[in-house]
C-alpha cells in the first residue's frame, strides 16, 4: 500500500505522466488498427481524400497526423510500402514513443515547414516510390502566403518544387485553367510555373500579371528574391484587353515589388504594330501608392498675349512619409515665367499641413492699341499656408491657420486656371484657443481679406476675445432639483480688435496703414435667468450691459470736391477719423417666449396622401434699451437737398438715435406630409414627405419711437419639391411709404383696396436642379463602393478639386451615363438710396446656369457650361467639350468661343492615373 499526500509534487507528476501515456497509447492503437505497424524509412504524409489514376498509389481515406507537445518526443514517422491493390503498396505507419522528458528531434530534411491546404476536382494522386503527390483537374493549392490554382499540379518532395500546368480544351486550341499564383499582393497568369516552396524562386513561361495600373505580359520571367523579378520579352500597359490598344515593349527588364520597373530600349506598340521610335530606357512605378516622385510633362499652349507655352510642368518629390514637395513652373515665348513651389505635411496625431508659394514675371503684349508701348511688363506673388494642430496633442488647445495673402493682379496671371481669374476674392485667418476647464476661453486670431477688384486690403491684427462661461452664483452643490433664482446665470464676453486697411495703387502704402489703424474694444456681461415653463411656453428674462471704446471716431462732412481732369466740382460725403477715445455704453433688458404648436390633418386611409402634420413655431420677446448714444452721435447734411441724417461717431453710418422699447416677433412653420409608398409592391409602406421646410417672418416694433416704430419685415421660405428640385427664397417689406424722391416718410403703405400693403426693398429667388439617366447596377453599385472609401475632404481640397473639374471637363465625363443636365435660376431685386441719398433705385439682376452633357453614341459625348445673365441678355461664359472614349485612351476637345478669354483645346491622354501626364495638347488661347 502506497500512502500519499493530495498536495505532494509526486501525486502531481505522477497523474500528468500516466494521463499522457494513456492518451498517446489509445492514439496509437486506434491509428495502428486503420493502418498496421511498420519502422522503415521515413517519408512526408499528405492528408486529404484522393482517387486513382494508372498505377499509382491511391488513398481513399483521410490520414491526421498529430504532433505531440514538447514534453514528448516523436523520433520517426514512417511509411513503407506493402501490397494492398495488385502490385501497388499498401501504406503503413509507425509512430515511435520514446522518452517523454526530450524535445522532438530528428525531423527529416524534406519536411515542410508549413502546412499545405490542397483541393482537386478530379483526382489526387501519391507517388512514393518517386516522392511525388499529384492534383488533377482544377486543383488548389496554399502554402504559407502562397496560392496557386491549376489544372494540374505535381509537387516534388525531394526538391521541394512545384510544376503546374493548364490544359486544352476539346479542339486543342484554347488553353484551360491556366497556372494561377498568389503570392503576396502579387497575381500572376502563366502557361507553366515551376517554383521552388521552400526558397520562393520561381520561373514562369508567358506569364501575365498586375501591380498597380499596370498590366505587364513577359514571355519568361525569373523570381530571384522575395522582391525581386527578372523578365525577357517584356510589354507593359495600362489597358486591361487580352490584346491592349497599346503598350511599351522591351528585350529585357527588371521589377522591384511594390517600387519599380526598369527596362532597357523601349518601343511603343499601338494595335500591335511597332512604332520605330525607341527609348533609351524606361523607368515606371509599380506601386499601389500616388506618392511617387518625379518629373511631370508640361502641356502645349498658344496664347495671344503671352505667346507660345510650355505649361504645367513639374517636378513632385516626396520626401518621406510625412512630407512632399512640388516645383510647378509655366514658360512662355514672349518672356513671361510663373513659378510655384508647393508642399504638403502631415504628422498624425501631431499636425498636418501646407503651403504655396507664387511668384510670376509676366511680359504681355499689347493687345488693345491704346499704348504706344509693345509689351507690358509685371510681377505678382502669392502665398498660401494652412496650419492645423491635432487637438488631442495639447488638450485644451487648438490652433489653425488658413493664409491666403496675394498680390491684386496674381489671378489674371493664371492663363492656364481661367476659373481662378474671375475670384476677386481672398481671406486669410489665423487662430488660437485656450480653454481652462471649460470655464474660460479665450480666442487670439488675426485676420486679412481683400479684393482684387477694388484693389483694397483690410485687415484685423490682433482680434483677442475673452469668454467666462455662464455662471450660477445662487446655485447649491449637489442641488438635484434647483430652486428657480438658482437658475439665475452671470457671463462675461470681451474683445478687442485692431484694424487697418489700405490700397495698393495708391502711393505710400505705409503712410496709408498709419492714417486709418484703428482699435476696438467691446465688453458685454449678459444675465440670464430662465423660469419654470408655463405649461408649453418657455420664459427667460435677461439684462445685457455692454460697452463699446475706440481708439478713435469716424465722421462724415458734405464737401465740394473738384474733378481731377477738368474745372467741375461736385458735393459728396467724406469719412474722416477724428482722434481721441470714444466710450459708448449700453444696456437692454427684456424677456423672451417661445414654444411650438402642433396639428395634423389626417384623410381617408385609402387616398394617397394619408395626413399632414404641421409644426407652428412662434417666438415673441420684448426689450428695453435706454438712448444714451446722444453724446456720440451727430447730424450732417446728406445729400443736394439739404437734408439731414443721423451718423454714430462710433461706427461711421446712419443711425436711428432714441430710447427703444421693441417687441420682437417671429413665426416659422414646417410642413410634412405621410403618402403612401408604391414603390415596393410586395407590402403596404408609407413615407414623409417634406412640403415646406421653413416659412415664416420676422419683425420688431419700437413702442417708444416717435416716427418709423415698425422695423422692415424679413420673409423667408424653403423646399425640395419632387426630390430633385430646390427652391429658395426672401424678402424684405418695408411699411413705410416714400416721397417722391424715395426718401421715407412716416405713414404705412397699406391699402387693400388696391392691394398695397407695404413694399419691397429687396426680394430673391433661387431654383435649382438636376436631370440624370440612370445607370446600370453594377456601375451604381461600384461607384456606391467607392465613394464611401472616403467622406473626409477639406474646404481646401474640395475647392481645388471643383477648379480642376471646370478646367478639365473631359477628366470628369462618365460614360456609363447616357445623359445628365444641371440647371439653376436666380433673381433678385434691391430698392434702395444711391450713396449721396439723392434718390431712390430699382436693380434687378437675373442670372442661370447651365450645363450638362450627353451621349451621341456608346463612345461618343458632348458637353456645355453656360452662365447666362439676363439682365441684360448676356453670355457671361460659354464652355464646349466633345470626348470620345477609347477604352484606356480619351479624346477631348474644350472650348470657349465666346467672352473676353476666348479658348480652345485638344487633349489626347490616357484614362490611367499613372500615365495621365503622356499626353498630346494643343491649346491656344485668345484675350
Amino acid at each position: 500500500m502506497i500512502f500519499y499526500h493530495k498536495d505532494t509534487f509526486f501525486f502531481k507528476l505522477l497523474c500528468f505522466k500516466t494521463i499522457n501515456f494513456l492518451k498517446y497509447v489509445g492514439i496509437i492503437f486506434f491509428m495502428g488498427c486503420l493502418m498496421g505497424f511498420n519502422t522503415n524509412k521515413s517519408v512526408a504524409m499528405w492528408s486529404r481524400y484522393g482517387s486513382c489514376q494508372q498505377n499509382d498509389i491511391c488513398i481513399d481515406k483521410q490520414i491526421d497526423t498529430m504532433v505531440a507537445k514538447t514534453s514528448v518526443k516523436i523520433n520517426k514517422a514512417t511509411l513503407d510500402s506493402n501490397k494492398v491493390l495488385g502490385d501497388t503498396n499498401v501504406i503503413t505507419d509507425t509512430l515511435a514513443l520514446l522518452d517523454t522528458n526530450t524535445q522532438i528531434s530528428n525531423i527529416s530534411s524534406d519536411s515542410l515547414d508549413q502546412k499545405i491546404d490542397y483541393s482537386a476536382e478530379d483526382s489526387v494522386v501519391i507517388n512514393l516510390k518517386d516522392y511525388q503527390f499529384k492534383l488533377y483537374g482544377k486543383s488548389k493549392t496554399k502554402y504559407g502566403e502562397t496560392d496557386l490554382n491549376a489544372n494540374t499540379i505535381i509537387f516534388y518532395q525531394k526538391k521541394q518544387t512545384l510544376e503546374a500546368y493548364g490544359t486544352t480544351d476539346s479542339t486543342a486550341q484554347d488553353l484551360l485553367n491556366n497556372p494561377t499564383i498568389v503570392d503576396k499582393d502579387i497575381t500572376s497568369i502563366s502557361d507553366t510555373i515551376l517554383y521552388n516552396i521552400k526558397t520562393g524562386k520561381g520561373l514562369t513561361k508567358n506569364t501575365y500579371f498586375q501591380q498597380g495600373e499596370i498590366f505587364i505580359h513577359a514571355e519568361s520571367m525569373k523570381k530571384v528574391s522575395p522582391t525581386d523579378y527578372y523578365a525577357k520579352k517584356v510589354n507593359f500597359t495600362t489597358c486591361n484587353l487580352d490584346h491592349p490598344h497599346y503598350s511599351f515593349g522591351s528585350s529585357k527588364s527588371k521589377l522591384i515589388n511594390k517600387k519599380l520597373g526598369l527596362a532597357n530600349a523601349t518601343f511603343p506598340e499601338v494595335e500591335g504594330v511597332k512604332i520605330p521610335v525607341a527609348l533609351p530606357f524606361i523607368i515606371y512605378p509599380i506601386v499601389n501608392s500616388n506618392r511617387q516622385s518625379g518629373f511631370s510633362l508640361p502641356a502645349i499652349n498658344e496664347n495671344q498675349r503671352y505667346g507660345f507655352g510650355l505649361e504645367g510642368g513639374s517636378y513632385y518629390k516626396v520626401i518621406n512619409d510625412n512630407i512632399d514637395l512640388k516645383l510647378t513652373t509655366n514658360l512662355y515665348l514672349y518672356g513671361s515665367v510663373q513659378t510655384s513651389l508647393g508642399g504638403n505635411y502631415d504628422y498624425r496625431y501631431r499636425f498636418k499641413g501646407g503651403f504655396l508659394l507664387s511668384y510670376n514675371y509676366d511680359r504681355i503684349r499689347n493687345t488693345t492699341y491704346t499704348s504706344s508701348q509693345e509689351f507690358f511688363n509685371s510681377s505678382s506673388f502669392g502665398i498660401r499656408l494652412n496650419h492645423n494642430l491635432d487637438p488631442k496633442v495639447r488638450p485644451g488647445i487648438t490652433f489653425s491657420s488658413n493664409i491666403n495673402f496675394q498680390s491684386s493682379n496674381l489671378n489674371q496671371s493664371q492663363v492656364s486656371n481661367l476659373n481662378s481669374i474671375y475670384q476677386s476674392q481672398a481671406q486669410s485667418s489665423v487662430s488660437f484657443n485656450k480653454s481652462w476647464d471649460d470655464l474660460v476661453l479665450l480666442n487670439l486670431s488675426l485676420n486679412h481679406n481683400q479684393n482684387n477688384a477694388t484693389h483694397n486690403y483690410n485687415f484685423t491684427l490682433p482680434s483677442i476675445s475673452l469668454t467666462l462661461q455662464p455662471q450660477y452664483p445662487f446655485q447649491k452643490k449637489n442641488a438635484t432639483s434647483p430652486k428657480w433664482y438658482e437658475k439665475l446665470s452671470l457671463g462675461y464676453t470681451g474683445t478687442f480688435l485692431n484694424n487697418f486697411q489700405y490700397n495698393d495703387t495708391l502711393p505710400n502704402i505705409g503712410n496709408q496703414i498709419s492714417k486709418n489703424i484703428r482699435w476696438q474694444a467691446t465688453h458685454n456681461v449678459p444675465l440670464q435667468l430662465t423660469l419654470p415653463q408655463l405649461g408649453p411656453v418657455t420664459v427667460s428674462p435677461f439684462i445685457n450691459y455692454s460697452e463699446n471704446w475706440a481708439g478713435s471716431g469716424i465722421r462724415q462732412k458734405w464737401t465740394r470736391l473738384k474733378r481731377a481732369d477738368t474745372t467741375m466740382s461736385y458735393d459728396t460725403l467724406i469719412a474722416n477719423l477724428e482722434s481721441g477715445l470714444i466710450r459708448q455704453p449700453s444696456v437692454s433688458l427684456g424677456i423672451s417666449l417661445s414654444t411650438r404648436l402642433f396639428g395634423t390633418f389626417l384623410f381617408d386611409s385609402s387616398k394617397r396622401v394619408l395626413g399632414i402634420r404641421h409644426q407652428l413655431t412662434p417666438s415673441l420677446s420684448f426689450s428695453y434699451t435706454p438712448d444714451v448714444s446722444k453724446p456720440f452721435v451727430y447730424k450732417v447734411q446728406v445729400d443736394t437737398m439739404g437734408r439731414v441724417q443721423t451718423f454714430s461717431l462710433l461706427t461711421g453710418s446712419a443711425i436711428n438715435p432714441g430710447q427703444q422699447g421693441n417687441i420682437s416677433f417671429g413665426l416659422d412653420n414646417f410642413i410634412e406630409a405621410k403618402v403612401r409608398d408604391y414603390s415596393d409592391s410586395t407590402k403596404i409602406a408609407y413615407k414623409k414627405v417634406k412640403v415646406i421646410e421653413g416659412f415664416g417672418i420676422t419683425g420688431s416694433y419700437n413702442l417708444l419711437a416717435d416716427s418709423f416704430a415698425l422695423s422692415p419685415l424679413s420673409i423667408y421660405f424653403r423646399t425640395t419639391l419632387f426630390k430633385t428640385l430646390s427652391l429658395n427664397a426672401g424678402a424684405t417689406l418695408d411699411m413705410y411709404k416714400t416721397n417722391a424722391f424715395g426718401y421715407r416718410v412716416n405713414t404705412y403703405n397699406i391699402d387693400f383696396k388696391n392691394g398695397k400693403f407695404g413694399r419691397f426693398t429687396n426680394a430673391f429667388l433661387n431654383v435649382s436642379t438636376s436631370f440624370s439617366s440612370k445607370k446600370d447596377d453594377e456601375e451604381s453599385n461600384k461607384n456606391n463602393t467607392t465613394s464611401n472609401q472616403d467622406n473626409i475632404i477639406t474646404p481646401d481640397d474640395q475647392l481645388r478639386q471643383q477648379q480642376n473639374a471646370y478646367s478639365n471637363p473631359q477628366d470628369y465625363l462618365d460614360f456609363k451615363t447616357k445623359w445628365n443636365l444641371n440647371l439653376s435660376f436666380g433673381i433678385n431685386y434691391t430698392n434702395s438710396l444711391t450713396p449721396n441719398f439723392s434718390q431712390q433705385i430699382n436693380t434687378v439682376t437675373a442670372n442661370t446656369n447651365i450645363s450638362g452633357d450627353f451621349s451621341i453614341t456608346e463612345k461618343w459625348k458632348i458637353g456645355a457650361s453656360v452662365y447666362i445673365d439676363l439682365t441684360p441678355f448676356q453670355l457671361g461664359n460659354l464652355q464646349l467639350t466633345i470626348s470620345r472614349e477609347m477604352h484606356c485612351w480619351q479624346l477631348s476637345i474644350t472650348a470657349i468661343p465666346f467672352g473676353y478669354y476666348k479658348n480652345i483645346s485638344i487633349i489626347f491622354q490616357p484614362k490611367s492615373q499613372l500615365l495621365r501626364d503622356l499626353k498630346i495638347n494643343r491649346t491656344r488661347t485668345y484675350y
